[in-house]
């Protein structure tokens, strides 16, 4: 017979087997489940821990390619009507962008442009007019910059998107894409 503190030893080591027999078979079974995820075409992303023993999650795999594209609704719609508004009232609002008018003059100004002609008449106007209104502050930010050219395109681009993302990004989406809608012509509000 063995002495005491043999048996002990031997206990000890004979439970550490078994943890580690455990654990391989706990490790074997998380190699088969990724073996048979690589299989799946459909499969992208983490990969969930085993229902059975202490499986951890792989840290998630970050997606590489082209980033979703930017979709904030009603923006694109948005940029069309503040193209309208602006070509239609260019003639009474082009000298108010200019960058040396502070914000809340040129604010005020918007406001006498708009009140008597648009303000309860026209539906898409009024709310294009009044996005400009509530943002005044990041169109003042916009007319200070370098990327303003004086057109009324490159306000209605930068800010169809405000508030939801900032105006340079909106300006840098929006100015790629086409305009798909009804627009006033170049000449019509260089004519009015």
């Amino acid at each position: 017979m063995l002495p005491n503190s043999a048996q002990k030893k031997r206990r000890s080591l004979l439970t550490r087997v078994s943890d580690l027999e455990a654990r391989i078979s706990d490790l074997e079974t998380e190699v088969r489940r990724l073996r048979e995820a690589s299989d799946d075409e459909t499969f992208y992303g983490s990969i969930p821990p085993a229902d059975e023993g202490p499986g951890r999650a792989l840290p998630e795999v970050r997606r590489r390619g082209r980033r979703p594209q930017w979709d904030i609704p009603g923006a694109t719609r948005r940029r069309i009507d503040l193209l309208n508004l602006l070509r239609g009232f260019w003639p009474a609002l082009g000298p108010i962008f200019r960058p040396q008018i502070s914000a809340e003059q040129r604010k005020a100004a918007m406001e006498i442009v708009f009140r008597g002609k648009i303000f309860g008449k026209l539906g898409q106007l009024e709310q294009a007019a009044r996005h400009l209104l509530a943002n005044y502050l990041k169109l003042d930010d916009f007319l200070c910059s370098d990327r303003y050219n004086g057109k009324p395109e490159t306000i209605a681009s930068a800010m169809a998107g405000v508030p939801h993302v900032r105006w340079s990004t909106s300006l840098k989406r929006l100015n790629s894409r086409e305009l798909k809608g009804k627009v006033l012509g170049l000449g019509d509000y260089r004519r009015q």
